[in-house]
């Protein structure tokens, strides 16, 4: 073998490594999102019968394949081209992330047809975090240039630099980091203090104004609980938030805060009427999601709390009336309309009834 062959072998070894570092990056990422009964429930559709193909799979198809003219076509028939995959991700996330050599043409396309460059997947990743991780500093120098937000953090607070493998992909965002005068621990720390201010902010106007996302249904206090900011947690309480409320595939804020092994927003919320009973819309309850090394101290707690409330005098009256509704009224009925029971959920709760 030429000197030649051993440089091409090791250049591929090279990239076939940052491609394995991206995948088992992505994997630890979505680990629990996989392992969770909101995956199930997505593969469960995904496996009915099907006259044909959704509009979106065609247009994500059409861009995975690099066919400009097909992806053309389908925009000017009115695709989304920021549509996305039950996890998130969008067509610019997995043409980045798809391939070896991360080739840009696609992502430029995309870009120069208005795809957004700082969309987030389930888990908070961005184009450029995918970029960052890939290690192709050609496409993290284009979507810098292009808008990209150098400041926004995924679900576990990383930076795009903070996935950098590549020293090139390194020294430009830290370059850029520099440049634009960007404090890193502020921006890790953005979110949650955004939105300490918004629920001051709501307490002061005696009006809580949470809107749930628009495609998970996820509320205030399912970020709270699933982060850990237990100090949000407790005045989203107090401004009367809703400690059983569901997204769009049950979870309430115990589940999340269980399946990410939150302890204290566990406790902060069975101490505020939060059920371990609680079913998603496939029948699982806050154990059945929880984290394997939290489910006895979940059960200790609630036995606690439990014991707690007999101990108080009945008739006490609750921080807020909206949390006084909140104990009261049965998680189904406060949910959003868009997240009223299907019959083919209802089936699903009754079967696993059927069979405990």
């Amino acid at each position: 073998m030429g000197q030649d062959d051993e440089d091409d072998a090791q250049m591929l070894q090279a990239k076939q490594q940052i491609t394995f570092n991206v995948v088992n990056k992505r994997k630890d990422q979505l680990r629990r999102w996989q392992s969770s009964e909101m995956n199930a429930e997505a593969a469960r559709r995904m496996k009915r019968p099907k006259v044909q193909f959704q509009d979106s799979d065609i247009f994500l198809s059409a861009c995975m394949s690099g066919d400009e003219e097909e992806v053309e076509e389908l925009l000017l028939k009115g695709a989304d081209i920021n549509t996305c995959t039950v996890d998130g991700l969008t067509a610019l996330h997995q043409v980045i992330i798809s391939v070896i050599d991360s080739k840009p043409e696609m992502v430029r396309f995309l870009c120069e047809k208005g795809a957004d460059v700082n969309a987030q997947d389930n888990e908070g990743w961005t184009p450029l975090h995918a970029a960052a991780c890939c290690g192709n500093v050609s496409i993290v120098r284009y979507l810098c240039q292009h808008g990209a937000d150098l400041s926004v953090v995924n679900s576990d607070k990383e930076l795009a630099l903070d996935l950098a493998v590549d020293e090139q992909c390194r020294e430009y965002l830290e370059d850029d980091y520099k440049r634009q005068m960007i404090d890193l621990e502020a921006c890790r720390e953005q979110e949650l203090h955004t939105m300490l201010k918004d629920v001051k902010m709501w307490m002061s106007q005696g009006e809580y104004r949470d809107i749930p996302h628009q495609r998970t249904g996820g509320t205030a206090m399912h970020v709270a609980a699933g982060r850990g900011y237990t100090q949000l947690l407790e005045l989203l309480i107090k401004a009367g938030g809703n400690v059983r409320a569901q997204d769009k595939e049950g979870w309430t804020p115990l589940h999340a805060a269980a399946h990410w092994a939150e302890r204290d927003a566990c406790k902060i919320l069975l101490e505020n009427g939060a059920e371990l009973s609680d079913l998603t819309y496939t029948g699982i309850d806050v154990l059945g999601v929880a984290d394997k090394e939290c489910t006895d101290y979940l059960l200790e707690l609630a036995d606690t709390v439990k014991s707690q409330n007999k101990r108080k005098s009945p008739g006490g009256t609750p921080a807020s009336v909206l949390q006084e509704k909140n104990h009261r009224t049965p998680p189904q009925q406060l949910h959003h309309e868009d997240h009223v029971l299907s019959t083919e959920r209802k089936r699903d709760l009754q079967h696993k009834d059927q069979h405990r």
